[in-house]
């Protein structure tokens, strides 16, 4: 079964994650995670420091590299863009 972010391109919403939730994914093509609601905190392999989001924010990932996203807050939604 493909992962989400491995589709042939575009817009894949992410889950709604509950404030301390973990997801983690790799990537073969570069992908925009956009936090929609929230704060996110996320962290690349290959990349150097983390990033927090905050709603109406993204961060271009690198392809290749596994990504960790957590929920900093309740009532988190995130979209996943990969490039097509």
């Amino acid at each position: 079964m493909a992962s989400p972010v491995d589709s042939a391109g575009g817009d894949v919403p992410g889950p709604a994650l509950s404030r301390g939730a973990v997801v983690g994914f790799a990537s073969r093509r570069a992908l925009t995670v956009t936090c929609l609601e929230g704060r996110l905190w996320i962290t690349q392999t290959g990349r150097a420091g983390d990033v927090i989001l905050s709603a109406g924010e993204r961060y271009q990932c690198a392809a290749g590299g596994k990504v960790v996203v957590q929920a900093l807050a309740a009532a988190n939604r995130l979209l996943m863009t990969t490039e097509r």
